[in-house]
Parts: C-alpha cells; sequence; structure tokens
C-alpha cells in the first residue's frame, strides 16, 4: 500500500512562504497552490504497519 502526504502552501510557516514566492518570483494570487499542492510525499509501507498489534493483556 503507498501512503501518500500532500503539502500545500498554507502548510508552511510564513517565511518558507515567502522564499518560495520570491524564488519563483510569483505572488500566492497568481498561483493555484491553495488547490493543487506543492510537493507529494509517497512511501511504500506494509499493511501490517497500517494496523500495529496491541500487546497481550497480561492478568
Amino acid at each position: 500500500m503507498i501512503k501518500r502526504v500532500e503539502i500545500y502552501f498554507n502548510d508552511l510557516e510564513l517565511e518558507a512562504q515567502a522564499k518560495l514566492l520570491e524564488s519563483f518570483e510569483t505572488t500566492e494570487e497568481d498561483e493555484n497552490w491553495d488547490i493543487f499542492p506543492i510537493a507529494v510525499i509517497e512511501r511504500q509501507v506494509e499493511v501490517d504497519d497500517l494496523y500495529p498489534q496491541k500487546p497481550a493483556f497480561n492478568s
């Protein structure tokens, strides 16, 4: 199974937002980063990793 995390412009701190806008010489209004993610990180995970087994109850 693939686990996916999308990062949007508004997820960034203000300093990172300003650096991104300056680097691409753009404005937030000129981009569609509120609709489309600026980054997508995917990782293959084992199904067992999503549902860890609970420890056995000891009486």
